[in-house]
């Protein structure tokens, strides 16, 4: 079993340090890294619904495996 860590993002100041992440592990020289895994979870989820949850899993075999869930409803607020 992998070992994973789970992170909670619901500030605009985590969304900042998540997205800096992404970049220094996703940008070139590694461009071959893409996210492995995206899910959306939300409330009468379709065009007139709104997103909840994003649920990232970066593949990223040089870290620690990390899973981001993003709280797009309490951003939202």
């Amino acid at each position: 079993m992998v070992d994973v860590d789970v992170d909670i993002l619901n500030t605009a100041t985590q969304i900042g340090v998540f997205t800096d992440d992404i970049i220094l592990h996703h940008a070139p020289p590694i461009s071959s890294s893409p996210i492995r895994y995206i899910d959306l979870e939300g409330v009468r989820f379709s065009r007139e619904g709104s997103v909840s949850i994003l649920t990232l899993l970066p593949d990223a075999p040089n870290i620690t495996r990390r899973i981001y869930l993003i709280n797009v409803h309490t951003l939202g607020t």
